[in-house]
């Protein structure tokens, strides 16, 4: 269980310099508990929900497409490797039902 003591650390880390970076630490304790009220801090579901919201910030869908579209196989960079990339970048790009489309006419483009 080291490695999982060793991952909350490093976690932990990051959020402190997360909350100084942010302004968060100079916010009021209600603020920094997401100004949920007792009731909402017992439902896991509203917890994870107001977290999420919180932290992720809304992506630019034109920027996150540009991103997918301009990659390219690197010389010498093994297929799975540039699908992979691939797979992970289309993840942001909103493209729902088209999104195996778009992924095989990246890999057409690039042959």
């Amino acid at each position: 269980m080291v490695t999982g003591v060793k991952d909350w650390e490093r976690w932990i880390r990051r959020f402190e310099r997360f909350r100084q970076a942010s302004g968060l630490a100079e916010k009021t304790d209600e603020t920094q508990t997401l100004g949920l009220n007792e009731e909402q801090k017992k439902d896991y579901k509203t917890v994870k929900e107001t977290m999420t919201s919180f932290f992720v910030k809304t992506r630019n869908i034109i920027y996150e497409r540009a991103k997918f579209n301009q990659r390219v196989q690197f010389e010498g960079e093994p297929v799975d490797e540039f699908i992979t990339s691939l797979y992970s970048l289309v993840e942001h790009c909103s493209y729902g039902e088209l999104t195996n489309e778009m992924i095989r006419d990246r890999l057409v483009v690039e042959l």
